[in-house]
């Protein structure tokens, strides 16, 4: 048998905590965001979005730059065309002549510059297209807006299956405490059997939904990944607890902000979009505009015999140089330019009304949210007191049972009571958290 050196198992087993330790998250609410700012996809692509908006404006602006190209050609004329000449040009009168004119291998090698010197399209189409940045710009801002609603809203959702997990994991402990008591109690004849087989049933209840509620966590957990972009296959802990959540939000500051619709980026799209519109209006009247572009050709030909123009020769190559200036200048185009200028300003027109109505709709989406945040924050204050309540009463229950005053059945009464008096009382926190995180959208106060 090899024996293997105690360091080396030492070491084997640090890596491999490390390993574990290392496929486990712990985060908070706020890292949690920060987490799918980084690794959510649809923020990503927002992100390339913009880079991609980037090249495009650099793309514009390279056609009002200097543009070079090059060319070469290469003709093997295998028969030279053959031409008629009268014959008084070579004495023979009242006959044709035929010659051939030319060389047999022919090559041009061409070099062309090109510069805009002016062009009204190009300059709207310029400011254009840093308009159209400006628009990806705002859709990442509002891309990273919705993602972390999204993540909040499910990181939300597993606190509270979380909370509902554990208060159903005590009310177990207490209730396998109690099942042992009503047992003894019953041994000694001081109770009846019904009692202890209610209470056996009402502790197989408990187990069933703490099974359920164990799922919903591990669902919950997936759905957060997704919306954060993690692998599935990682483990997450989240460090938050909701009435540690609770305790740091103030309920009347929330209620109280201040809404201005210009801020909010779905306005500042639409703001920008109607830019936009102005600048393709523009665009289509400078089409009335000349154009003047200048350019410079310089060209070489060479004409051989033989294909010998990579040997060492004294054969010429002929230059050209021309350089010059091209203007067009629109006279008539029966129309269709002031029919792209008045659908340029239609739509323009239709930009305008948008903003108009998301304008509106921004506000009632403020007034909607509001009041729900207020509803909720209202049932929550109501199920914070009646939990108090039912929580007295079961205490009260309890020992009265314990003394033999009331039934079994009594006691699953008050005890569903409880138990249903916490589950509301945490779905009320959960609707007041989600509430809050709607209003939260939609004043752009994350």
């Amino acid at each position: 048998m090899i024996r293997v050196p105690k360091i080396f198992l030492m070491l084997s087993a640090m890596l491999l905590l490390s390993g574990l330790q290392a496929q486990q998250s712990t985060l908070s609410l706020q890292q949690a965001r920060e987490y799918a700012l980084q690794h959510n996809i649809n923020v990503k692509n927002a992100a390339l979005d913009v880079e991609k908006a980037k090249d495009q404006v650099w793309e514009t602006t390279a056609i009002g730059l200097p543009q070079l190209s090059s060319s070469l050609s290469y003709n093997n004329n295998l028969d030279l065309p053959t031409q008629l000449l009268p014959g008084e040009l070579v004495g023979q009168p009242g006959q044709f002549v035929e010659v051939q004119f030319g060389t047999q291998h022919n090559a041009t090698a061409t070099l062309s510059a090109n510069q805009l010197v002016f062009s009204g399209p190009y300059i709207v189409g310029l400011q254009a297209s840093k308009t159209f940045r400006e628009i990806s710009e705002h859709q990442r801002v509002k891309t990273n807006i919705e993602t972390k609603h999204m993540v909040t809203q499910a990181y939300y959702t597993v606190l509270v299956a979380r909370k509902n997990l554990q208060v159903l994991q005590e009310s177990k402990t207490n209730m396998e405490q109690l099942l042992k008591e009503t047992k003894a109690i019953y041994q000694q004849g001081l109770t009846e059997e019904t009692s202890v087989d209610q209470m056996e049933i009402n502790l197989s209840n408990i187990k069933n939904q703490i099974n359920n509620l164990q799922r919903q966590v591990e669902v919950g957990k997936a759905l957060l990944k997704f919306q954060m972009g993690m692998e599935m296959e990682e483990e997450i802990h989240l460090s938050d607890s909701l009435m540690g959540i609770m305790e740091q939000i103030n309920l009347e500051q929330v209620a109280g902000k201040q809404f201005d619709v210009q801020s909010h980026i779905d306005y500042k799209i639409l703001n920008t979009q109607e830019q936009a519109s102005y600048l393709s209006m523009r665009r289509e009247k400078a089409e009335y505009l000349p154009t003047l572009s200048a350019f410079y050709q310089h060209q070489q030909n060479a004409m051989r015999e033989e294909f010998n123009y990579f040997e060492d020769n004294n054969d010429q190559w002929y230059e050209s140089n021309v350089i010059g200036f091209q203007l067009n200048l629109p006279i008539f185009t029966s129309g269709s330019r002031m029919s792209k200028v008045q659908q340029a300003q239609i739509e323009l027109e239709k930009a305008q009304n948008r903003k108009q109505q998301v304008e509106q709709s921004l506000k009632m989406t403020i007034t909607q949210a509001r009041t729900e945040y207020l509803s909720a924050m209202e049932n929550y204050l109501t199920r914070k007191s009646s939990l108090e309540l039912s929580e007295k009463v079961y205490e009260r229950s309890m020992q009265k049972f314990t003394a033999g005053v009331i039934s079994s059945t009594e006691l699953t009464q008050t005890h569903n009571q409880f138990l249903n008096s916490q589950t509301a009382y945490f779905q009320a926190v959960f609707n007041l958290l989600n509430a809050k995180n709607k209003l939260d959208k939609a004043l752009n106060s994350y």
